[in-house]
Order: structure tokens, then C-alpha cells, then sequence
């Protein structure tokens, strides 16, 4: 299941109904992952409160890790190709985040920076992007824009590297006039992802049900065996579920898991 939208409401809290019917599956003996765009230091707290154990999905798909770091999929940004995204990040004064496994990296501090912090509890590390790309991996990187700003910069540089990266676009719904770009290398997708995962647990993709609410989810439902489109999803993404469940802020995924697993 995806985080922000899916079982994170807008008052940045899981409903006591979603935690019961999560705790009940695990009580079953059913693996629950998170398949998410975020990092794997900002839904570490969550895999804590929620209990689960297990592999689960990061960085919409291009790492997939348990929470000690054992990993059994990653695929970063290549060297090169991040180096001509943070050329052009500082020549056309864009402003990229940039993720490791467990840092945050910006060019300069914004609104960007301070909403994470308070959303997330995750302090920037201001850097040279000059010299990021040979001193660190890079997993993902993000573009956020409000909806007042320009998309001008944003969408030429979509443009320009949109034959060699996956871009795609998500929201937080706490934050519901912040929108975010996901940057990935070429090919890496949730659904991908899964497959590891599907790998692990020596399970067909079949065997797999999935809950998520944004476009990021689209390669996640259509792959698997029962897809899930929450309430608050768009309509391109409620087209390939086979259900749509309720919205996040009236318990959807508990909603669903009570219908289809009880």
C-alpha cells in the first residue's frame, strides 16, 4: 500500500480503524509492505508504528529494503546523467531535491526544506551539487512547486530529460497546494519494484493486492492480482482498479480489507 493519501490523512495521521485492520492482517500471516515515493528515512517512523516487519518499497520503486537496510533492489540515478542534472540545476537556478538512502540534500534551503521538516522530521544537508554526483548515490530526486508558481523552468527541464528519466507527479494532502515531482532513472517504477518483492516472498504477482491513490500508483495496480484505487485518487488510476474503495479521510484502506481479506 502507498503512504500519503492511502493510510496518511490530511491531519498527517493513520485512523484507529486503518490500524486495526492492518494489525488484523498481519495477525493473519499476511505480508503488509509500503510502497511509497518517499524515502526510507521518512516512513521509517511509520513501519515503526504501525508494527511491520518485512521488505517494503521506497523511493516510488527504486529501492527495496527491510528497515536494518538489507536490500534486495535499488537502482539509483547513474552517475553521469546526475551530473547533467545538477548542471542544469544550477545554471537555470532550478531547485532539486536530491535523495540518498538516508540523506536529504538540497542547494539551498526554501519551503521545500521547511515543509519536509515539519511533515516529515527530516533536516536538510545544504551541498555543492557541483560535486554531489561524485561524492554520493543518488536514489531519487524531487521537484515541488506551489500551485502559484510558474511551471515554466519545471517543464522545460521535464522536457529536456523526459527520454532519460521517469518523471511523476504526486501530493501530499496536508499540503493540498504543493505539488511534487518525482525524479527517477529511466525504468523504475513501483510495479517493478514489486516484482522483487513478489521474488521474496515466493508468491505470484496474482497473490498481490495493492492500495494507492496517485498517477505513481499506476504502474503498482497494474500489475498485480487485486488493484485498489482509493476515493481521493484520480480518475486515470480509479480506470485500471478493480475497486474503489472511500477516501482516506473515511478509512478506505480499512474499508477494503474488510470487504476483500475478512
Amino acid at each position: 500500500m502507498d503512504i500519503d493519501g492511502t493510510i496518511i490523512n490530511q491531519a498527517n495521521t493513520i485512523s484507529a480503524a486503518d490500524r486495526e485492520a492492518l494489525k488484523q492482517v498481519s495477525k493473519a500471516g499476511i505480508p503488509v509492505s509500503l510502497c511509497t515515493g518517499r524515502s526510507f528515512c521518512t516512513s521509517l517512523n511509520l513501519i515503526r508504528q504501525l508494527d511491520l516487519t518485512g521488505f517494503h518499497v521506497f523511493f516510488d520503486g527504486a529501492l527495496v529494503c527491510n528497515s536494518s537496510l538489507k536490500t534486495l533492489y535499488s537502482h539509483p540515478i547513474p552517475t553521469d546523467l546526475l551530473q547533467s542534472i545538477c548542471r542544469s540545476a544550477i545554471e537555470q537556478d532550478i531547485l532539486i531535491d536530491l535523495f540518498t538512502i538516508e540523506k536529504y540534500i538540497v542547494r539551498r534551503k526554501s519551503w521545500r526544506s521547511q515543509l519536509r521538516l515539519e511533515y516529515f522530521g527530516i533536516e536538510a544537508e545544504v551541498r555543492d551539487y557541483s560535486t554531489v554526483p561524485i561524492k554520493e548515490q543518488i536514489i531519487k530526486g524531487t521537484l515541488a512547486l506551489k500551485e502559484s508558481e510558474n511551471r515554466q523552468k519545471v517543464d522545460k527541464f521535464i522536457s529536456t530529460y523526459a527520454s532519460f528519466l521517469d518523471f511523476s507527479w504526486s501530493t501530499i494532502p496536508a499540503y493540498p497546494g504543493c505539488h511534487f515531482v518525482n525524479i527517477l532513472d529511466k525504468g523504475v517504477s513501483k510495479g517493478k519494484a514489486v516484482e522483487a518483492l513478489a521474488e521474496h516472498y515466493n508468491i505470484g504477482m496474482d497473490q498481490i493486492m495493492a492500495i494507492g491513490d496517485g498517477s505513481n500508483d499506476i504502474s503498482l495496480l497494474s500489475c498485480i492480482g487485486t488493484a485498489v484505487a482509493m476515493g481521493n485518487a484520480p480518475e486515470e488510476l480509479k480506470k485500471i482498479a478493480d475497486y474503489v474503495t472511500l477516501d482516506v479521510e473515511h478509512h478506505g484502506v480499512s474499508e477494503i480489507i474488510r470487504k476483500l481479506l475478512f
